[in-house]
């Protein structure tokens, strides 16, 4: 034998040929991308609870204004602006812990993502 050696495929030579991935689409640059939905207001319970308390604190000092400081009157008017405070605050807190898997899941209970199994 002369020298004539036929040089064996290699593994990645024989049966590899994979073919190459579909070319990504293009996009028509001539049309303008719909514009986004517009965001949604989260705090908007918050800034409604915080006008209450505005206008349960300005009736409180007109109530003390014409009752007189010291007066039961502006005593249970200011009780009213510290019950209001209150519940603002609790707002504000549960909006602020507030899971959006669950406020997700309190709209859309048949989603997959909500189901949940009894062992």
């Amino acid at each position: 034998m002369s020298g004539c050696v036929q040089a064996s495929s290699s593994k990645s030579d024989r049966g590899s040929h994979q073919p190459s991935p579909p070319p990504a689409p293009s996009r028509d640059l001539t049309r303008p991308r719909p514009a986004p939905p517009p965001p949604q207001k989260k705090n908007q319970p918050t800034k409604q609870a915080q006008k209450v308390l505005e206008k349960t604190l300005q009736e409180a000092q007109e109530t003390c204004d014409k009752a007189g400081s010291s007066s039961d009157e502006c005593a249970v008017a200011f009780d009213n602006v510290e019950e209001v405070s209150a519940a603002v605050a609790h707002k504000k807190q549960a909006a602020a812990s507030s899971d959006p898997l669950e406020a997700f899941c309190d709209d859309n209970p048949d989603a997959d993502e909500c189901r949940v199994y009894d062992d």
